[in-house]
């Protein structure tokens, strides 16, 4: 693991692991409905607040190639439903592709 990771501030329990790409720096990993939730109970934001607050001070903030990345949870079906379908790659139907190789 890399020794130089940049972690967000206060916000300790909103951290749910690293990232790791090929030869790219390791990231701190955030969950965002963990980190609003320490917001609203610290602050005493309520729901709407913590996420501008959050988004402002930390989502949209770029501090270099370490910036932590902040994950917005969901499930496969929740996020095609909230991405228009022509942006869509389709994949591979790997039942139809042939492998060279096999006989």
């Amino acid at each position: 693991m890399d020794a130089e990771l940049l972690l967000a501030e206060d916000l300790d329990d909103a951290l749910i692991g690293i990232g790791r790409r090929c030869g790219q720096p390791d990231l701190a990993i955030y969950s965002i409905p963990l980190a609003i939730g320490i917001l609203m109970r610290r602050d005493g934001m309520d729901p709407d607040e913590a996420r501008e607050y959050l988004e402002f001070n930390a989502i949209n903030a770029w501090v270099g190639d370490r910036t932590p990345v902040w994950v917005e949870p969901m499930t496969h079906a929740e996020l095609l439903n909230s991405i228009p379908q022509s942006t869509i790659v389709p994949s591979i139907d790997d039942s139809k592709s042939k492998n060279p190789h096999q006989h």
